[in-house]
């Protein structure tokens, strides 16, 4: 549907009842079918990643009108192009955590105009996790439909909060301990329908499970970083984990525009196990002086055909996040995941990456 002014034709795609430019009455009509005549690719930088694309549409209609939208999810010429009201979705997500995941988990549901609710440890963080939201929000929507987005966004410092939620994905530091504190007061305040996410990158979802009471309803949702634009999301399956939640979760992914795998709990899951590796053996021919960072770097782009060097890749995942994951291999597979000596150095000096304006390289705050 959208909602159209009776006498200037300004339309919106959200329900309103006056119209903002001439003040008269917006009824509702029938979704407007129109054609893609025309496609302009717009890459906006930022600071997680090179660009975030959106796409400016020209599009006609059966009258031969032509209209300009813009939006995030691509399109193509000669594609049949349907404008309806943003529709809410039916399930309300709670968030936990306001890191650089979380925050991109929670712009990307806004996105999909989930409601949402986020929980975070301080009002700082708090308001800098909604400043993050709404700057990513304006890259695809105009002032008032983000402000409308937003409004359907709490955010919380108390964890009441999230019984309200039907589904919760916990993202915070990865801190095995701090996990399984988080996870067992989420428990104890979520609704008994709820199910219950981890967004971890290393940890065991069956060891995480082990502070629960219903493991059956809890699993692991590891979207990637930067979250807008990685297709991938492992739907990890605990020992207990019911076939059901898997299901849900799957299902989830796919609302929200990703590409779901299913995965057996083992370490690290499929991306990590293979990923970590490979980049702690390019740090480590580092190590070795055999070249420098940029040329190590630039023989993966070109030799490997990757869109990112390893190095700077181990920057924007960040160097802590890179050392803890190899010690959770480690742990859980033995000998031969040793962070290299260089990363080891930036990790304990704090150089942690692109979020701490140093690592392998230097970055502009």
């Amino acid at each position: 549907m959208i909602f159209a002014c009776s006498n200037c034709e300004n339309s919106w795609r959200y329900p309103i009842k006056i119209c903002l430019f001439c003040g008269h009455e917006v009824k509702k009509q029938k979704a407007h079918l129109m054609t893609v005549r025309a496609v302009t690719r717009v890459d906006v930088p930022s600071s997680g990643h090179e660009r975030v694309p959106y796409y400016n549409l020209l599009l006609e209609d059966n009258d031969g009108k032509l209209f300009l939208r813009k939006q995030l999810k691509k399109v193509s010429v000669g594609q049949e192009f349907v404008e309806e009201t943003a529709q809410k979705q039916s399930l309300t997500i709670g968030i936990v955590g306001t890191g650089i995941m979380a925050t991109g988990l929670a712009s990307l549901l806004l996105q999909y105009d989930y409601p949402l609710i986020v929980n975070g440890r301080s009002h700082a963080s708090l308001e800098k996790c909604k400043g993050q939201i709404r700057k990513f929000l304006l890259k695809g929507f105009d002032e008032e439909e983000v402000n409308r987005r937003m409004d359907s966004c709490i955010f919380v410092m108390e964890l009441d909060a999230l019984a309200k939620a039907d589904l919760i994905i916990e993202s915070i530091a990865e801190e095995l301990t701090a996990k399984h504190e988080i996870l067992r007061q989420v428990e104890q305040v979520c609704s008994d329908k709820a199910m219950i996410a981890t967004n971890t990158s290393s940890f065991s979802i069956t060891e995480l499970a082990a502070v629960l009471e219903h493991p059956e309803r809890f699993l692991g949702l590891h979207f990637f970083n930067p979250v807008s634009r990685m297709q991938l999301v492992e739907v990890v399956k605990g020992k207990k984990t019911a076939v059901e939640t898997m299901e849900k979760g799957k299902k989830f992914a796919e609302d929200v525009g990703k590409s779901p795998v299913a995965v057996i709990d083992n370490p690290c899951f499929i991306v990590n196990r293979v990923l970590m590796p490979f980049l702690n053996e390019a740090a480590k021919v580092y190590d070795e002086g055999v070249a420098s960072v940029e040329d190590i770097d630039k023989a993966a782009v070109l030799g490997l055909n990757h869109p990112i060097g390893p190095l700077a890749l181990i920057d924007l995942i960040g160097v802590d996040i890179f050392v803890n994951i190899l010690g959770n291999l480690e742990r859980m597979l033995g000998d031969g995941y040793e962070p290299a000596k260089k990363a080891l150095s930036l990790f304990k000096d704090g150089a942690v990456g692109r979020k701490a304006g140093k690592g392998f390289y230097s970055y502009e705050k």
